[in-house]
């Protein structure tokens, strides 16, 4: 397993709120450690995840964020019923080999309760407009309700 260390602070404004530690894509089994208690588990290679690190972090001193990433193929197995792929992931893409942080990386400050997803259906016919939005509730421990 490969690690990158990166120290930070927290903006004195963001003391009322939730930090999420957003990452763009991390290609391999990702452990993130923040000041060495870990924080979160991923394992993918294209898509964005985030976690709430807000338990994790001193909002008033400087932290330690550590990320470890290991090669998806030290996960390679075959499966029975598809005997030909050996993989976790799809092969023979220009991706097979990629590994680590290869998107961007960066911290956001939230309220506690936000709407993280809205979608707009337009219904041109009838002159109307549907929106359907979910809402999240992050809670202390890192406990997310979701309300659509």
């Amino acid at each position: 397993m490969g690690w990158l260390r990166k120290n930070f602070r927290i903006p004195e404004e963001w003391t009322q709120k939730r930090v999420l530690l957003h990452f763009e894509a991390v290609a391999g089994d990702c452990i993130v450690l923040v000041n060495g208690r870990e924080a979160g588990h991923n394992f993918d290679s294209h898509l964005p995840f985030d976690m709430d690190i807000s338990d994790y972090i001193n909002r008033d001193a400087e932290n330690e964020l550590l990320v470890g990433v290991r090669h998806t193929k030290l996960f390679d197995k075959s499966h029975p019923v598809y005997k030909k792929m050996g993989a976790t992931y799809p092969t023979g893409s220009n991706t097979d080999d990629l590994i680590g942080i290869w998107q961007d990386v960066y911290l956001l400050g939230v309220p506690e309760v936000r709407i993280t997803d809205v979608f707009v259906q337009p219904w041109v016919d009838k002159n109307e407009l549907v929106l359907e939005g979910q809402k999240e509730h992050l809670r202390a421990g890192g406990h997310r309700n979701s309300d659509s």
